[in-house]
């Protein structure tokens, strides 16, 4: 089902994003869109409150860079871990190739996975893209064994309660899981930041609430509506974007992979000794040391 959506409501931090982001690509995607190049849709699945992006995250952070509000997506209903589960056949034949030893990650976290471990090998090595020859070997290294099939019939998870319809109204929440806080990047939160990262969503409602002022504006002078009259569109597109950009480039992004927020951190640079990073300082990072993380 295809739906357009505000790019600020696409979740990213669900570990749906399989191999690390190149920003070559990025900027590559970003020129392209600039010139009017037309994308795919982005691939989310809707649990009934938010859009896990499970396929086309440089084309969002292309989308980001540019600071394009909307976006069309193509909405599979379900759950973060169905989420999860799709990204492991993320570009297996189109988009972006695969690093070396992102397959080899993708069968291992299947294996791993009490649901998608009880599939036929031949299943998994076909939903991630790989040979049976190289599923078996690498099954075989990690000491995993194929289980027994009492059904020719085999299925992911369903949704475990009826999930609304993509679209409806949603309330925000924060990004706690079962398990734990985690940021960003798709690491866990220290307990003694976790009150920081908690609030985060207070950021993306500011910035969806920019968004709506937005729009309204531009549907007003697009229908001619004379209250907008005197509104200066661009102006106040500008402005508006500045706003949004203040906004983002100050919310909670990573926990800082300098100090890990320890508690003897008031000297660390990068943080200022708060624990965690934004958005841009996270970026200026050497990757040698995000490795760390």
């Amino acid at each position: 089902m295809i739906q357009t959506v505000l790019v600020n409501d696409l979740r990213m931090d669900g570990k749906t994003q399989k191999r690390p982001l190149d920003e070559t690509v990025v900027k590559k995607y970003n020129n392209f869109m600039e010139e009017g190049t037309v994308f795919p849709p982005i691939e989310v699945v809707y649990d009934g409150k938010d859009y896990w992006i499970w396929d086309g995250f440089h084309r969002l952070f292309a989308m980001l860079q540019l600071e394009i509000m909307e976006t069309e997506v193509n909405v599979t209903k379900g759950t973060l871990h169905d989420a999860v589960w799709l990204s492991l056949s993320a570009n297996k034949d189109h988009g972006m190739s695969r690093q070396v030893g992102i397959a080899k990650d993708l069968i291992i976290e299947a294996l791993t996975d009490p649901d998608w471990s009880q599939l036929p090998f031949a299943k998994i090595a076909k939903h991630i893209g790989v040979t049976r020859q190289y599923m078996y070997q690498i099954a075989k290294a990690q000491g995993v064994e194929e289980a027994k099939q009492h059904s020719t019939e085999t299925k992911v998870e369903a949704p475990k309660e009826d999930i609304p319809e993509p679209g409806s109204e949603k309330k925000v929440s924060p990004v706690k899981r079962t398990n734990g806080l985690y940021d960003m990047v798709g690491q866990k939160v220290p307990a003694n930041i976790e009150h920081v990262f908690v609030r985060i969503d207070e950021f993306r409602e500011m910035i969806r609430y920019c968004n709506k002022m937005l729009s309204s504006i531009k549907k007003g002078k697009e229908d001619g509506d004379i209250i907008y009259r005197n509104l200066k569109l661009d102006a106040i597109l500008g402005q508006i974007s500045d706003v949004k950009r203040t906004i983002k480039h100050s919310m909670p992004y990573a926990v800082c992979p300098y100090c890990f927020s320890d508690a003897n951190n008031e000297k660390c640079s990068p943080c200022s000794g708060s624990g965690w990073v934004t958005e841009l300082v996270w970026i200026a990072i050497p990757d040698d040391i995000k490795g760390g993380r």
